[in-house]
């Protein structure tokens, strides 16, 4: 149904049958004096444009509230497509930048191959540096862990070890490499961490201390 035919549908002063109201017919059936108006109200001519007035305004915020959903739904959409665009490009980007590792990987451990242990060892030693160097290029960085003090969100305990040389919570070695990306914690460092010694007695060292 058109606004028109509902507009035709509608009982004097713009009440429908439902006892709905039709908001311009209403007003402008006060407007014109309608004295059949249904509610019986007068309103003076001043506030009656107001009325009108606040009536197509309220509409129209209406339409642009709409329009600016419908813009900023597209705008979403577009963000998440450039996103996921340029995501695949730095994915391929990687992959492109370790073929190559996995390439000597393979010639180190090919059934095919005739290369003795010192050259399958540089194979596979070149394969790393060229593997880590790939990952180091899209932001994957090793954590210093030796010698440092012990943090908490860098590294993970795995034993303590008591010694006299080096201060409490320190790190004495590194049993696994941690790595980090653009400054978050990929994984953690595994760490010998340092205990303080048992003091002396007899004035004899701790066999275990350092």
């Amino acid at each position: 149904m058109t606004n028109n035919d509902q507009k035709n549908n509608n009982g004097p002063g713009g009440v429908g049958k439902d006892n709905t109201i039709d908001v311009d017919t209403f007003l402008h059936s006060i407007a014109s004096g309608d004295e059949d108006n249904s509610l019986g109200l007068v309103v003076p001519h001043d506030k009656l444009l107001q009325l009108l007035q606040e009536a197509h305004s309220a509409e129209h915020y209406k339409d642009l509230a709409m329009r600016i959903q419908a813009d900023f739904e597209n705008f979403r959409k577009r963000t998440e497509r450039d996103a996921e665009e340029e995501r695949d490009v730095r994915l391929k980007s990687l992959f492109e930048k370790i073929l190559p590792a996995l390439e000597a990987f393979h010639l180190a451990f090919g059934h095919d191959n005739d290369w003795s242990e010192a050259e399958t060892l540089n194979g596979v030693k070149m394969a790393f540096e060229q593997l880590t160097g790939a990952l180091k290029e899209f932001g994957l960085k090793k954590i210093e862990a030796e010698g440092k003090k012990f943090d908490p969100s860098l590294h993970e305990v795995a034993e303590t070890e008591a010694s006299r040389k080096k201060p409490p919570n320190t790190v004495l070695r590194e049993l696994r490499p941690g790595f980090t990306f653009k400054g978050m914690s990929v994984r953690p460092s595994q760490v010998v961490v340092s205990v303080p010694a048992a003091k002396k007695k007899n004035g004899k060292k701790n066999k275990d201390g350092d």
